[in-house]
């Protein structure tokens, strides 16, 4: 069973990527928000539908999804600076495997993908900032 703590750090973890999905416009292909342990993954956004590269689809919405993914830790270390220094960039190891990924089929070019990589963290905590009072609502509710 899971501390209070945790499920605290886990709910803003997955409210971040659910509010970055909504103020983005991408979250219609989100079903469901949870805290509840998923395998491996302490808490999860329940999409439906296909890969978002499965189909054809543009360099923006790539990018909109490496947000969302980015968002989660975004708003861990918003909750609990502390995590910044390791704990939520354990939570998000996952998430940033799948963003390295997405990252890789918008460019190899290392620079660049660095660079592009920066912009969305950075756009993300915005996100994250910006819409803090439903990040901690959602978290909030998720508990």
């Amino acid at each position: 069973m899971a501390s209070k703590q945790t499920d605290e750090h886990v709910a803003h973890h997955e409210a971040g990527h659910f509010v970055a999905a909504y103020f983005q416009g991408t979250h219609e292909r989100t079903l469901g928000v949870t805290i509840l342990r998923q395998g491996d993954a302490a808490g999860q956004n329940c999409g439906g539908g296909a890969h978002p590269l499965a189909d054809d689809c543009s360099r923006r919405e790539v990018e909109h999804l490496i947000v969302e993914l980015f968002a989660g830790y975004a708003a861990e270390v918003r909750f609990d600076p502390s995590r910044s220094t390791g704990g939520a960039r354990v939570t998000a190891r996952d998430d940033d495997e799948k963003a390295d990924g997405f990252l890789g089929w918008i460019t190899k070019r290392k620079r660049e993908r660095s660079q592009l990589e920066l912009r969305l963290r950075s756009q993300a905590a915005s996100l994250v900032e910006e819409h803090w009072s439903a990040v901690a609502a959602l978290a909030c509710e998720l508990l």
